[in-house]
């Protein structure tokens, strides 16, 4: 659909120009002419700062890249009024002397049959103050959450524990290790409530809120009572997690049993009663209070609100109880303020009477306490917003006027109506709205209508000044209840300078379409769901013609990205109700599929005699994709200092045992040799020799693996048979198994020519054939097979031994937990083995996993490309 031939252009032009999220400036030659509300705001200045200026004047001398600014800043003015448009960095100085740093286009434009160069300066100083901003945030989020009183897990979307905090680990007497990586279901819940566990963070994993009282369990088993708050994580509306939060709350439980057994008759006579009961004593405490008014003054316990003082705890002003005390009237109504245990206020009526003994003492002070804090507030409120609405009414920037609607007498003035019409209050009150009007049908038919419908839509009429002046009015009224009858409101707004100049901005077209399709953004107009406009930049970027935005059967919803189209459909829905919509972020696709990150501004806006939606498209991908590399390198650190803690750890624990073995025995044979036969001494020399075997085989491992973690191991693969590789490794491994009576048995094909590095594949067979060995006890067995599949080999090593805990699976290959542990006759390890497993297989681009179960032995299995 082509956009009509005419309509209100000045308008677009005036709100892209002014509501423009970049500073936009007019230049003649090198003097700026005209600028919009964001150049002064950028600049910190007022207009008279920088009209008959030059832009030099709003820059340092020198610019970062070492230019002259004022030579510089002609060199590309001079090429503008060329016809060549500029785009370049451009250090600017605002006028407090701060500096910020812009994106400055400059294109030429003819305005109003001149040359002139239309300057567009963007702040690109918020980037960095954004990410800064992030990193704040994120410090004090991290800090928020360790420093909560509350017990806090955070779940991953399959139900795993990402992270909790210190108070979580005391609650459940857990560490760290204990919980992390694992279903919470399966940490904290046993029995019935495991079941109750799981459906709750199936229920949170449905977008549902839990909350609850409920039993968990500590690690000792030992049964907690805790209120539970189970709530989703989402994300543009896709769940990424969840939270628990936990009080424990088994003291308070225990509490409420002692007192439903201790105070059963008193419940049942006044337990039920929805207002406060309390008898006491002259001196101030409490004998019997009732549930009702425990809740009411916010204490946990019937115990704990019997103990404290009434007259100091309870009554803001102490002498209130004193005067009451003092009084000694019988079944009085009183309203006092009293204070909660927090230190909150609420009013009550309190209702009284006394005990007294034979001679007339008053013995006790019993009485019904009703909370009425909701109806004083609510007195407070209507006289707050009396004056709330006086004060609007009297500081409004339109006319407002209430009269009677059978006479239309004025019965109230606000200030700018007075102004407004020229009568000072006291003339205007008490005089006729006809009085102000030629057109007094019009005024009784509209009275009419408002009182049979209740409702009138805003219509423009025409009024009069005191001198005769006309004024031109945008009128709405409304029916209101003053002085206990039915008035007329009638709020007046002065539209006759917009009307003069809506006239002007008819003429504005050519300004629109120039600083449009000069515009660094995408600028679009929309109908209905149809593009009846849009600027250049939106063929060049989104990669349709006009012609097929324009179509009628152009789908406007294809260049939204589908995750974004609830959210755009929402914004416009709310445009056409004609409410503000601020900038928001989504995303869009371009015609050959390219996703680009951008800020969508709208305004509702007339077009051609329809409603329209105006928008400008900024975009900000580069932005975003900024974000994502600081996530990635974020990750990246992580798994930088876990190398390092198990680096450091190996080097200060498992490569130092050894050598502490060596020594402490050859300090032994020193000053022992004499008395030791030759048995001992071999035994001795054998426990040395095997305690350096394996301080050289940790080393070996160590340093392999540093160089692996360096980049320092070169891959070289190669076309070998993979059969004789694994058999050599089998061999090598031979006597070790021996030793143990452990029978290693193969399945490998002939012929199964791989393309790999023979070395790294070497290491990894030894590796989890060592480890096969260490956990398999005497008289067991390991086999070696060798399986096709499509496009690769499968080499698995299983054998007969302990097998792996499931808490351990998900965390044997990761380096950032500890997962050595000692073989059937205490064989040490470092945990290096299945990480340099890990890393070489991913060399080869393939794939490892392991099977197991405690007692059932394990099957680790890995693969790597076939040769065809």
């Amino acid at each position: 659909m082509k956009p009509p031939s005419k309509f209100n252009h000045e308008t677009l032009y005036q709100v892209l120009f002014e509501s423009a999220n970049d500073a936009i400036v007019i230049m003649d030659d090198s003097l700026f002419i005209k600028c919009n509300q964001m150049a002064l705001k950028i600049y910190g200045c007022n207009r008279e700062d920088i009209i008959g200026h030059s832009p030099w004047e709003f820059s340092p001398d020198i610019q970062p890249d070492g230019q002259q600014s004022r030579i510089n800043a002609q060199y590309h003015i001079q090429l503008a009024l060329k016809g060549t448009p500029q785009n370049f960095y451009w250090r600017h100085r605002k006028k407090d002397g701060s500096e910020i740093d812009t994106i400055v286009t400059l294109n030429r434009i003819d305005w109003g049959g001149d040359i002139r160069i239309q300057s567009i300066v963007r702040d690109i100083t918020d980037k960095r103050r954004t990410e800064r901003e992030y990193l704040r945030e994120k410090a004090f989020m991290d800090k928020l959450f360790e420093s909560s009183p509350e017990a806090i897990s955070v779940l991953n979307e399959e139900g795993k524990v990402d992270r909790v905090n210190s108070k979580f680990l005391n609650l459940f007497g857990l560490n760290r290790e204990e919980v992390i990586g694992k279903p919470i279901d399966d940490v904290i819940a046993q029995g019935q409530e495991h079941e109750q566990a799981v459906e709750i963070t199936r229920e949170v994993h449905s977008g549902n809120t839990i909350e609850m009282e409920t039993v968990r369990y500590k690690n000792d088993g030992a049964p907690i009572h805790v209120s539970l708050i189970a709530t989703p994580i989402e994300v543009s509306g896709q769940y990424i997690g969840g939270y628990g939060i936990y009080r424990d709350i088994t003291e308070r439980k225990k509490t409420e049993k002692a007192l439903r057994e201790s105070e059963e008759l008193f419940r049942n006579l006044v337990g039920n009663m929805p207002v406060g009961v309390y008898k006491s004593t002259a001196e101030g405490k409490f004998v019997e209070v009732n549930p009702a008014l425990v809740k009411m003054l916010g204490y946990g316990s019937r115990e704990e609100l019997l103990a404290v003082n009434i007259k100091n705890q309870v009554y803001f002003e102490p002498a209130d109880r004193e005067k009451i005390i003092a009084g000694h009237k019988e079944n009085e109504l009183m309203v006092v303020r009293v204070k909660k245990k927090n230190g909150a206020e609420i009013w009550v009526e309190d209702f009284r009477w006394f005990y007294r003994d034979d001679k007339g003492n008053i013995l006790y002070h019993e009485g019904l306490v009703h909370d009425i804090t909701a109806q004083i507030r609510a007195e407070s409120a209507l006289k707050k917003t009396e004056q709330e609405f006086k004060n609007l009414f009297e500081m409004a920037n339109d006319s407002i006027l209430i009269f009677r609607p059978d006479d239309e007498v004025i019965l109230e003035a606000n200030t700018k109506a007075c102004l407004t019409y020229g009568f000072p209050k006291e003339e205007l009150i008490g005089m006729s709205l006809k009085k102000l009007t030629k057109d007094v049908r019009r005024g009784e038919r509209t009275i009419r209508q408002i009182l049979e419908q209740k409702t009138l839509e805003s219509y423009e009429t025409v009024h009069f000044n005191k001198d005769g002046h006309p004024i031109e009015f945008l009128i709405n009224f409304s029916l209101i209840f003053y002085r206990e009858q039915q008035m007329i409101l009638s709020i007046e707004r002065n539209i006759t300078e917009w009307k003069n100049i809506q006239q002007k901005l008819i003429e504005s077209e050519e300004k629109f379409r120039s600083l449009a399709e000069y515009s660094p953004n995408m600028i679009f107009i929309n109908i209905k769901g149809n593009v009846v406009y849009a600027n250049s930049l939106c063929e060049s970027v989104m990669g349709y013609t006009k012609e097929e935005l324009y179509s009628t059967g152009f789908n406007f919803m294809e260049l939204i990205d589908p995750k974004c189209h609830t959210q755009i459909m929402e914004a416009f829905r709310h445009h056409l109700l004609g409410e503000e919509v601020p900038p928001y972020e989504y995303a869009i696709r371009t015609k050959q599929g390219k996703k680009l990150y951008t800020v969508l501004s709208t305004k509702l806006i007339r077009y051609g005699d329809e409603n329209a939606i105006l928008g400008v498209v900024t975009d900000i991908t580069d932005r975003k994709m900024v974000e994502l590399t600081l996530m990635n390198q974020t990750e990246e650190l992580k798994d930088l200092n876990a190398t390092k803690d198990k680096f450091f750890s190996i080097i200060a624990h498992d490569l130092k045992n050894p050598f502490n073995t060596i020594l402490g025995f050859i300090g032994v044979l020193k000053s022992e040799y004499q008395e030791l036969d030759d048995t001992e001494i071999q035994k001795h020399i054998d426990t040395i020799r095997i305690s350096a075997e394996r301080a050289y085989n940790l080393l070996e491992n160590l340093l392999l693996w540093s160089r692996a973690q360096t980049g320092n191991i070169e891959f070289l693969p190669e076309v070998f048979n993979l059969r004789n590789n694994l058999l050599d490794t089998i061999q090598l491994l031979d006597n070790m198994a021996r030793k143990k009576s452990i029978t290693i048995t193969s399945d490998i094909p002939d012929h199964c020519f791989v393309f790999a590095d023979k070395n790294m594949i070497g290491t990894i067979v030894r590796n989890l054939l060592a480890n096969a060995i260490k956990f398999t006890p005497k008289d067991g067995n390991i086999h070696v097979s060798v399986v096709a599949r499509n496009d690769y080999l499968e080499i698995s090593v299983k054998d007969s031994g302990v097998g792996i805990p499931p808490a351990m699976i998900d965390s044997i290959f990761k380096i950032d937990q500890k997962t050595s542990t000692e073989g059937t006759e205490k064989e040490k390890g470092s945990g290096l083995g299945l990480l340099l497993c890990k890393e070489f297989v991913g060399r080869h681009g393939g794939k490892i996993w392991v099977k197991s179960r405690p007692g059932e032995g394990s099957l680790f299995t890995f693969t790597i490309p076939v040769v065809k």
